[in-house]
């Protein structure tokens, strides 16, 4: 993974995060299935202690864009946020 800067959008995984996410919805896919789809194509990035929280903290963020903000998804990355 690569990082070029401190923001949330400064690294590859959270754009991959990012770009997938928005793709998806594109495509004509609902809430749940993306949902789904990007826990399951993410699922090595959220069992690694470094980049689960990118992951948590790129997924809240593009889903809060869209209006489409999951109750687990806020609290994981509220978790990441609160414990370091």
């Amino acid at each position: 993974m690569g990082f070029w800067g401190y923001k949330l959008y400064d690294n590859d995984l959270a754009l991959d995060v990012r770009d997938d996410y928005k793709q998806k919805l594109e495509k004509g896919k609902d809430e749940d299935t993306v949902t789904k789809e990007m826990l399951e194509r993410y699922r090595e990035e959220i069992s690694d202690i470094d980049e689960a929280p990118i992951f948590w903290y790129a997924f809240a963020d593009i889903q809060w864009e869209f209006g489409r903000l999951e109750d687990f998804v806020k609290e994981k990355a509220q978790y990441y946020l609160e414990n370091g």
